[in-house]
């Protein structure tokens, strides 16, 4: 069975859509397919949150609860803490930290939105057990990664494709997971989640959009003026090309 046939086989509708009306308040998509699921009084916790974008859709949807977001990247967490204010949401707060060493004690969360938190630990099985310790019983843990390996462009930059194959390979070599998308349901189970479900979609970028990020990550080189060419121009001066790449999405428990 190729990757894609087993996502197809794995995508279901969600059991709670959301109406519209509340979907227009989101701040960033990526918490989408647990807003069906909050309480608003929910308290939250958003492990790599990364800029906050995501951590302030989900405030949107607790106007009487908390969103944290945890994040080991203290220049994403600044700008984060720059634009953490939602109008009639809830409350929010940043820590940084790692996500398989939580500076918070057992039970405090109703919910956990672990957005690609897993891909880049090296130990993701510590990671869920942390998670878990600090879940109350029968709290709800969404799980969202990409299949890198998925990844299809409507064009040609080798400049960014370069850098993309550059980012997996640090990666891995870090004991990282770029295709951790096809392992998260094997890992939630083993790490006794229950009532698993999962659905699927698709992430898409400009190739701008993922020069600037490669470039924040230092994956794209240093130019070097004494070159004749400028190895960006592949990016300039082409029409705009797009990214598109799987994200699966678990949404399951912690037994009560």
């Amino acid at each position: 069975m190729t990757t894609s046939e087993w996502l197809r086989s794995k995508i279901g509708p969600s059991p709670n859509p959301v109406p519209a009306e509340r979907l227009s308040r989101s701040v960033d998509p990526r918490g989408e397919f647990l807003y069906g699921y909050l309480r608003p009084d929910m308290h939250v916790l958003h492990a790599n949150c990364g800029d906050g974008g995501a951590t302030l859709g989900l405030a949107s949807f607790l106007p009487l609860g908390e969103v944290v977001g945890v994040d080991p990247d203290s220049s994403k967490l600044r700008r984060a803490r720059s634009r953490s204010y939602v109008p009639d949401g809830g409350e929010i707060s940043f820590e940084r930290c790692s996500v398989n060493s939580l500076p918070f004690g057992p039970e405090q969360f109703d919910a956990v939105l672990l957005d690609g938190a897993l891909a880049t630990d090296e130990s993701p099985e510590r990671a869920l057990e942390e998670v878990k310790r600090v879940l109350a019983p029968g709290g709800l843990l969404g799980a969202r990664h990409t299949v890198a390996s998925s990844r299809v462009m409507t064009g040609d930059v080798p400049l960014v494709e370069r850098a993309l194959t550059r980012r997996d390979t640090v990666l891995r070599d870090l004991g990282g997971d770029p295709d951790m998308g096809l392992r998260q349901m094997s890992l939630l189970r083993e790490a006794g989640y229950v009532n698993l479900r999962v659905t699927s979609g698709t992430e898409q970028s400009t190739d701008d959009e993922l020069l600037a990020e490669l470039t924040a990550g230092g994956f794209v080189p240093r130019i070097d003026d004494s070159e004749e060419s400028d190895p960006a121009s592949d990016v300039d001066e082409a029409p705009v090309v797009f990214s598109f790449l799987t994200v699966v999405e678990t949404v399951c428990w912690k037994p009560a």
